[in-house]
């Protein structure tokens, strides 16, 4: 249904701008299914908890910062359920204790081909499935699924997500959380540091609120005019319309939400977890990602890979327990991801550079947990696969990132299809 300039100034836009966004794409579905992507922007070492190459030759695990004097310092394969986990108890318990609580609901993906050593590219194959940051990541592709009636469908957090043309019904918090300024203009915006400016934004009183949206209207009215039926020109005006609406239902609906946001600086991991639970509870969202945080690109010493590890999993835990806690867990589905992971072996600085593979985790609502899926050789190279099944298969094919990002969608009973023509999805991770 187009989005007329009559209909626009009848005020109908609320109206048509649900109905423009359930004909681009899927009714939300039944279920009420809910996405949090987890990034670890930087290249984890997956041999630190997700994928153990205990005793391998080609591999330089954790164990080699043992400290030979301390007897509960020590590396070892723990087997929750069907999970098998590198764990210590002394530098990483956080990981003992996820896996502890929530492996029945936990599956672990590994092996995963991402083809290239670039933080930028590899991020972008990662999270979008293809080799261009222009294409929506998988995120944005669920908010499109499922929550098309929501203010705000896919809220990035950390930063680091892909929109390409799903823009306008995505949103981000900014760097320092300028967000929460722009949802509640009664607190002042501070300037740059090293200037005297503090003075508080404009707050227009209700009259001159009225004459300010007339004249956004005018402004969309007009252009309306001018572009609508010009090739291309639909879609960008009805994600206007769209947009627009998104932003008056955040501003009327947002402003608990934007009271959880610490205004002036990046927020923490937990500090996310909290706000995406308060988002998610609250229906402003059904799409979250976060970020981590850390640093993951561990050149010089990978043994910092324990400390990231250690608070990684303790964010989870608290996601996975206030998912719980709210009700939402079985309708949740959670998707931890680094881009990369490190070479297997240590460099002469004792760190380790980039590898071309990484490994994934998938847990909560409609997850088959307890299974290992994916593949990797003793040489952390991507092993076959069956990727009907996600099962190793000696006769199967390397997992690819493509491969995954296709089945992520449709464990969300979203159309791989649609974003992936000709791609096998991974199958295997749902129940």
């Amino acid at each position: 249904m187009a989005l007329t300039r009559r209909a626009f100034l009848a005020g109908t836009t609320a109206g048509l701008a649900g109905t423009l966004l359930r004909s681009r794409a899927h009714a939300a579905a039944s279920d009420a299914t809910r996405l949090v992507i987890v990034t670890a922007v930087g290249g984890w070492d997956v041999s630190y908890a997700i994928d153990p190459k205990p005793g391998s030759a080609l591999v330089d695990g954790p164990e080699l910062d043992e400290d030979v004097d301390d007897p509960e310092d020590r590396e070892a394969v723990t087997t929750f359920g069907g999970l098998d986990v590198m764990t210590n108890g002394v530098k990483r318990p956080a990981v003992s204790t996820f896996f502890e609580r929530w492996h029945d609901r936990t599956a672990l993906v590994r092996g995963i081909w991402v083809g290239s050593i670039s933080h930028d590219a590899c991020r972008v194959r990662m999270l979008t499935g293809t080799t261009t940051a222009t294409s929506p990541d998988v995120g944005a592709m669920a908010a499109a699924r499922l929550g098309a009636d929501t203010p705000i469908p896919y809220m990035d957090l950390g930063g680091t997500a892909f929109t390409g043309p799903l823009a306008a019904i995505s949103g981000r918090a900014g760097a320092s959380n300028q967000l929460a300024w722009l949802l509640d203009r009664n607190k002042r915006l501070p300037g740059p540091t090293g200037t005297s400016y503090n003075h508080p934004l404009y707050v227009p009183d209700d009259p001159a609120r009225a004459d300010i949206q007339a004249w956004l209207d005018g402004q969309f009215a007009h252009t309306d005019a001018r572009w609508r039926g010009h090739p291309g020109a639909d879609a960008r005006l009805d994600d206007w319309a769209v947009a627009t609406e998104r932003a008056r239902r955040l501003r009327a609906e947002g402003a608990d939400f934007a009271t959880e946001l610490g205004r002036g600086t990046a927020s923490s991991l937990n500090g996310q977890v909290d706000v995406a639970l308060d988002l998610l509870s609250s229906g402003l969202s059904r799409t979250v990602l976060v970020d981590s945080r850390l640093p993951w690109d561990t050149h010089q010493d990978n043994s910092d890979q324990h400390a990231h590890h250690q608070t990684l999993y303790a964010g989870l835990d608290r996601l996975a327990s206030g998912l719980q806690a709210a009700g939402m867990l079985d309708d949740t589905v959670v998707v931890v991801m680094s881009e990369m992971t490190r070479t297997p072996r240590r460099n002469g600085n004792g760190g380790k550079d980039h590898w071309p593979v990484t490994s994934a985790m998938v847990f909560g609502g409609h997850v088959q947990g307890d299974r290992v899926l994916g593949a990797s050789t003793d040489s952390l190279d991507a092993g076959p696969v069956d990727l009907s099944t996600g099962l190793a298969d000696a006769t199967g094919t390397p997992l690819r990132y493509d491969h995954f990002a296709a089945g992520l969608l449709a464990m969300l009973d979203a159309d791989p299809g649609q974003w992936f023509p000709g791609t096998e999805a991974l199958g295997g991770l749902a129940r």
